[in-house]
């Protein structure tokens, strides 16, 4: 597989580039109406659900690098496809456990020349899953508490589907989610099914149900595609102020 960039995504995936190329790998597949069958698995048989996997899987295996195809070269499923590349890239690359236990015994000193480390260290433990060893390593390293290192990990945190550690990052984080970062992370949430946190994001930054970065679904395209955040009683209001705005 080619190393270059594809007609679907910037750069294909490997392993450094996951987070990236998962957001704009499914900004494609949406815009393409393809997303629905790597969310569900429908009874295959079915001509139109046929050729939607066949595009959608198509679509995810040329945006690989020749590693990340050889994972998933032989799945009929764009849904497993999806699926599998998700959880390789929840389980570190770049350090083993005692690695990471290492890291946890540096001088904060230390750590505050590699703010690139301290980043991938964090979405490193996010993948485990394990919120007090995220919550030792912010509570040791200040300066990890960075706006841009705590944004991109709330970020990994919600696509893994980590949602205690996203809940408890997203109060970390500082409220300056405007513009296009903002409105990634609330597209993000609605995908995940995280409403809670999307809900609170429009509320402190209302103007991210007005606007719509190049390359992101329309706020009310995501509302259309989630209907369960048009229903209940707590988010049952919150399609009415959008579409009020």
């Amino acid at each position: 597989m080619a190393t270059c960039p594809s007609m679907i995504v910037p750069e294909v995936l490997r392993k450094e580039n996951y987070e990236r190329w998962s957001i704009l790998m499914r900004h494609y597949l949406v815009a393409q109406n393809l997303w629905d069958v790597v969310q569900v698995n429908e009874i295959p048989g079915q001509g139109e659900w046929i050729q939607k996997n066949a595009l959608a899987l198509h679509s995810i295996k040329v945006s690989c690098g020749t590693e990340m195809f050889n994972r998933i070269k032989e799945m009929d499923s764009a849904k497993d496809a999806w699926d599998a590349l998700a959880e390789m890239h929840r389980t570190p690359f770049y350090h083993d456990i005692v690695e990471l236990q290492e890291v946890f015994s540096q001088d904060v000193d230390d750590l505050q020349e590699e703010t690139l480390g301290q980043r991938e260290t964090l979405h490193n433990l996010i993948g485990e899953g394990n919120i007090d060893k995220v919550k030792q390593f912010l509570r040791n390293n200040p300066n990890s508490r960075s706006e841009n290192i705590l944004h991109s990990a709330i970020h990994v945190a919600i696509t893994a589907g980590k949602k205690n550690i996203a809940r408890y990052l997203y109060k970390k984080t500082p409220q300056c989610l405007h513009g296009d970062r903002g409105f990634l992370l609330l597209q993000e949430c609605i995908n995940k099914k995280m409403f809670d946190i999307a809900f609170d994001l429009l509320h402190h930054v209302p103007e991210l149900a007005l606007g719509c970065p190049s390359g992101c679904t329309p706020l009310v395209l995501m509302l259309a595609q989630s209907p369960s955040l048009l229903d209940g009683r707590r988010f049952g209001s919150l399609s009415l102020w959008i579409y009020n705005c």
